[in-house]
């Protein structure tokens, strides 16, 4: 008995890959533990497979019976190794599920999967399968590890032709589209001016295009870029001695246009006023001075205003920028004094109404005033020490920004984040009028489902003519879903639209955001008022919104 007692238990593996104990005849239970069991795996190169608790269960069963027997701990597994391929086919990704009693996984069966997935080995990082072979021997059994071991190349797109204006402040006339991040006042330039014969733009033709590679070695052919020409812009022709190059040809400001960059008419003028008269002007208009009282500035283009706008008005088909600021006469029930299809920057704003297309960027003070935006209204800079919306009603499409919101007296001062009028009754329009052609197609196609049943040539005739007309109408309908989408775009970015407020809004302001109301009732501090599901909510700003 003590002889049987110093004889291990056997670790036998058949050519299945079951892994057994053969326990002799009255083995001492002292002698087993886990322990003692992993070491015999590990001298029999089995360590790693996954041993059941009912395994050692047995085991214990046949010492405490001091009986021989066979026990299977489990299943000796090899490691895997597979190579993963995207959809692009731009990368392979080497996993490897490391050895369970089994075989680790080495370069040949590496070479086997990369083969079997036809990865071209010229692109495989030799290095990282040395490395990942490591990294499996020193994980533990039945790990999943993987590494990218090969790259291909994207293919490089030819460039469409591009168009780079050779001065800086070039305007452009279009407001700026809708922006997660609110812009800031800043300082304006003087309009620009060129002479005649300067050049504008240059045209840099399309790039070669340069074909790619995938991981399996297979061509990735590259988009040739558009070849694309100049627009035709007033105020400028193409150089007669560089076609690649658009030269004024005529004095004035420098527009930025699609492919091109037109030269709009440029007055200067100093005051106007009651010896200017009103003025009416095709192009940009620079006042050095004051614009006074009474006196009205239209133009098609910009205006820039390096006083005051003193109880006038300004119309511009471009931007509107006033250095000092602009101030009304209070209590009196005037028609928009600032109107533009682009942004408006002042210094200041006092009972002032303002409808802009684009932006409104004040540097100090919004007050009493009333003003539409469809994009952003900020006041304040980061030079500016103080800045606030005080009296009067705000709205924006987008964001209203300002340090102080309201004023200790109590003024009563609106802010509004919504769409204009014209969306909302837009909207109406065109779901009316995609339900109107609906109808209208269906009764198209109701008629010439009979047509076709007469057979006749004047049928057929007919036929001809409604199924034209309804393909046109189909191509209505989808232009007016389009306009659809978009008009609901412009809701959408309502709803998620902010006011935020640098230092407080005091009790009294009204919130607004979409069809949600809200009066304050008690000092806000630092932060932003948003909706949150469905109901307007105030929220103290991140670090990253503070900063």
């Amino acid at each position: 008995m003590n002889d049987q007692q110093q004889v291990d238990i056997i670790i036998e593996a058949n050519e299945f890959g079951g892994v057994y104990a053969s326990v002799p005849e009255g083995f001492a239970k002292a002698k087993y533990s886990v322990g003692y069991l992993e070491g015999l795996l590990k001298n029999e190169g089995c360590l790693g497979i996954e041993v059941e608790q009912e395994a050692h269960e047995e085991i214990n069963a046949l010492i405490k019976s001091k009986k021989a027997g066979r026990v299977k701990l489990g299943n000796k597994e090899d490691a895997a190794a597979d190579v993963l391929i995207p959809y692009d086919k731009l990368t392979a990704k080497l996993s490897i599920c490391t050895a369970q009693g089994g075989l680790e996984a080495g370069v040949k069966e590496i070479m086997a999967a990369l083969d079997a997935r036809k990865v071209d080995l010229s692109l495989v990082n030799k290095k990282r399968i040395v490395g990942l072979i490591l990294q499996g021997k020193q994980s533990a059994p039945g790990s999943l590890i993987e590494v990218e071991v090969a790259k291909g190349y994207p293919p490089q797109h030819g460039q469409d032709t591009q168009f780079k204006p050779f001065h800086d402040g070039v305007t452009e006339r279009q407001p700026d589209k809708s922006r997660d991040g609110s812009l800031e006042y800043r300082d304006l330039d003087e309009l620009l001016s060129v002479e005649e014969g300067i050049e504008l733009m240059r045209m840099i033709p399309p790039t070669e295009p340069k074909a790619g590679i995938n991981v399996i070695g297979e061509k990735i052919e590259a988009r040739t870029g558009e070849i694309l020409e100049f627009n035709a812009c007033d105020g400028a022709v193409v150089s007669p001695k560089n076609p690649n190059l658009l030269i004024s040809s005529m004095k004035g400001q420098p527009i930025m246009a699609n492919k091109g960059i037109k030269v709009g008419h440029l007055k200067t003028l100093g005051t106007v006023d009651l010896a200017t008269g009103n003025i009416d002007y095709d192009g940009s208009v620079i006042i050095k001075e004051n614009i006074t009282a009474g006196m009205k500035v239209k133009a098609t283009g910009d205006v820039q205003v390096f006083g005051m706008l003193e109880d006038g008005s300004i119309e511009a088909g471009g931007n509107v920028d006033i250095k000092l600021g602009a101030l009304g006469h209070a209590n009196r029930n005037s028609e928009i004094e600032i109107k533009c299809a682009g942004n408006l920057s002042a210094g200041y704003l006092d009972n002032i109404r303002v409808q802009t297309k684009g932006d409104v960027l004040i540097k100090t003070k919004l007050s009493n005033s009333f003003v539409f935006a469809e994009q952003q209204v900020v006041v304040g800079s980061s030079g500016q020490k103080k800045s606030s919306i005080a009296g009067g009603r705000v709205v924006s499409g987008v964001l209203i920004r300002a340090e102080e919101l309201g004023g200790s007296s109590g003024v009563s001062t609106e802010v509004v984040v919504l769409y204009s009028d014209a969306v909302e009754e837009r909207l109406k329009s065109i779901k009316k009028e995609i339900a109107d052609k609906n109808a209208q197609l269906i009764s198209m196609l109701g008629k010439m489902v009979g047509l076709s049943k007469k057979g006749t040539e004047k049928a057929k005739q007919e036929k001809l003519v409604l199924t034209a007309e309804s393909e046109e109408m189909k191509q209505q309908i989808t232009d007016l879903m389009e306009e659809q989408s978009k008009s609901e775009g412009c809701v959408d970015q309502v709803k998620a639209g902010r006011i935020m407020v640098q230092k407080e809004t005091n009790p009294g302001v009204i919130i607004k955001i979409f069809d949600q109301e809200l009066k304050v009732k008690s000092r806000y501090g630092a932060g932003f008022f948003a909706l949150d599901e469905g109901k307007i909510s105030f929220q103290k700003p991140n670090k990253e919104e503070e900063s």
